[in-house]
């Protein structure tokens, strides 16, 4: 692919202009029953159905880990029997898989929901004659003309610590909002809504929960590989020991490789080593040099995509990544970490949660933008959230802000669909005991010990777990504030 041919790959928006730039004149063109047109990028996945009462498009993939063989038009043509009503229609995408965006107009209204996570990113904008547009990325709307980028407000964000990517609430960009997870875009009102999370779950044994994530899993690893030929990185860590254990149904027809350079702890090495030689995979290594990158031009497009809106070390390494999975769909480990109290790995926080304090978790410390956002979300939160504050930050900012960026900065290169991003593999993940999230992980190894008992012998990050640290981990918390005031 040339450099030119990254510019807003798979991605899409929806407006009623007439006029538009020469770089989308080869793009798919739908009409929409709101009299508006769906724009996309052609080598974005779309799948439309609908009925007297009903019309469904979708932009991306949506997969069934309960019935793996379903494609994106069965699984829409079941979704289409239970949409007279919204509750009902909610109620049919809780346990589906992917990443994707559903445009939704039926006799109860006119909606956009997108996958759990929100990995496939909506944002919304309004043109001077009050028409709404919307598209995968803010950078888009500006190509259509319907906003323009802040560029004071940009760098201004820019003087503060970790001001490369950007936090939830805040974005550069004239008029712009972002559809978070857990709410709808109503096309009706113009209006977000909450419909997530509705009620309390209770406390869920370690073990039954990882018997059905597990479930979930190797489902949502069947239907992907149904799909496409896949592959999946191999490291010496939690998450891809989890996501391997999962696949073992389906090795065979998953190509596996693990990217390294000079910096690359010798575990992230030797583990994949190991699991390659014992179960026989087809493994590769892939050499990444982020000094000497031939294809800086096509990086910075990429960047300009999501509004150089996005950072992350391994951005570089983007190529490296690609050569190995090829046309190949990637199966991350993306969304895993909900499952392992992300942002309070020592345990709970005692302070009550403020835009300041939450803005120093999420790595944005004493950024007034950061905070003023987070404040903005605190404020919107149900009176009574049945879940940890924390739990749902991870959700919410990290993935539904900071990850989905990262894919879509990537998609130009790379299909990449982590098979966790599910409510219902989500919402179990969080029903779970917080002794069983936090170290040393045991719903991760129970969900491992149900697959195959034989990959808890090997070494989790080259260590033997840190056995005290993991036990009691508040000894570990204070070992690094002692360690970070002595320096």
């Amino acid at each position: 692919m040339h450099s030119f041919q990254y510019q807003f790959a798979k991605q899409f928006f929806i407006t009623k202009k007439q006029e538009l730039p020469l770089l989308f004149s080869q793009w798919c063109k739908s009409p929409l029953k709101s009299d508006s047109v769906l724009y996309s990028h052609p080598a974005l996945e779309v799948t439309k159905v609908e009925n007297k009462n009903t019309h469904i498009v979708c932009l991306g993939h949506i997969i069934n880990p309960y019935i793996p063989t379903d494609t994106n038009k069965n699984i829409l043509d079941k979704i289409l029997e239970n949409t007279a009503y919204f509750d009902t229609f909610e109620k049919s995408i809780y346990s589906m898989g992917g990443r994707w965006v559903l445009i939704v107009n039926s006799k109860d209204g006119k909606r956009i929901y997108h996958d759990a996570a929100g990995l496939k990113p909506v944002f919304f904008s309004y043109d001077k004659d009050k028409n709404i547009n919307i598209a995968s990325q803010p950078a888009l709307l500006e190509a259509i003309g319907v906003c323009h980028k802040q560029e004071d407000v940009f760098n201004d964000f820019k003087r503060y610590r970790n001001s490369k990517s950007w936090p939830l609430g805040i974005i550069p960009y004239t008029n712009v909002k972002q559809l978070i997870p857990n709410h709808y875009l109503d096309l009706n009102t113009r209006e977000t809504s909450r419909y997530w999370p509705k009620s309390k779950l209770s406390i869920t044994d370690v073990n039954v929960a990882a018997k059905k994530l597990s479930t979930i899993l190797q489902g949502s690893i069947k239907a992907l590989t149904l799909r496409n030929n896949c592959t999946m990185s191999l490291t010496g860590g939690y998450d891809s020991r989890m996501l391997f254990s999962c696949a073992l149904n389906d090795s065979d027809k998953i190509n596996f490789f693990t990217t390294i350079s000079n910096f690359t702890p010798e575990y992230d090495q030797k583990t994949p080593e190991k699991l390659s030689k014992r179960y026989n995979l087809n493994h590769q290594f892939t050499q990444r040099n982020i000094d000497n990158n031939p294809e800086q031009n096509s990086l910075d497009i990429l960047s300009k995509n999501v509004g150089d809106m996005y950072y992350d070390r391994s951005m570089p390494n983007i190529f490296a990544f690609s050569a190995a999975i090829k046309e190949n769909t990637h199966l991350p480990g993306s969304v895993s970490e909900i499952a392992r109290c992300y942002y309070y790995p020592y345990g709970l926080k005692l302070l009550k949660p403020t835009g300041k304090r939450i803005a120093k978790y999420a790595g944005f410390k004493g950024n007034p933008y950061a905070e003023e956002g987070f404040s903005r979300w605190l404020n919107n939160l149900p009176v009574n959230l049945p879940y940890e504050i924390l739990d749902l930050l991870y959700w919410e900012h990290r993935l539904g802000i900071w990850a989905s960026c990262g894919l879509t900065f990537r998609e130009g290169v790379l299909e990449q669909i982590p098979p966790m991003n599910n409510r219902e593999y989500m919402e179990i993940s969080l029903a779970v005991n917080m002794k069983d999230r936090l170290p040393p992980h045991n719903l991760t190894k129970s969900i491992i010990k149900i697959n195959d008992k034989n990959l808890l012998n090997l070494l989790f990050n080259g260590s033997e777990d840190y056995w005290l640290y993991n036990r009691f981990p508040k000894i570990k918390y204070l070992r690094n504030v002692i360690a970070t005031r002595l320096k």
